[in-house]
């Protein structure tokens, strides 16, 4: 499977333990402020790739920080790695 995740999907909030399992935790590992807007990548146990989000200008960050976050799932796209084909059917 290949999760396509764009980064105004990802919500970020400050960082919060839980026990839910509707939200994730990650590191701050590195941040770009454009103004407009700031992307944040983040560092998550357990993934190969870094999860990226993008957030509001106002939204303060540091390196190592941790952050809550989860997506908004009416806009994650599954596909089949081999043959490409979405695996969610609308």
């Amino acid at each position: 499977m290949t999760f396509v995740i764009r980064p105004e999907v990802v919500v970020m909030t400050p960082y919060v333990e839980s026990s839910s399992h509707e939200a994730m935790s990650g590191e701050i590992r590195v941040y770009y402020k454009f103004g407009n807007e700031t992307l944040v990548y983040l560092d998550v146990l357990g993934l190969a790739n870094e999860i990226v989000s993008r957030s509001g200008p106002r939204f303060e960050v540091a390196i190592e920080d941790k952050v809550t976050f989860n997506f908004r799932m009416e806009f994650i796209q599954v596909f089949d790695y081999d043959t490409g084909e979405s695996l969610l059917k609308k």
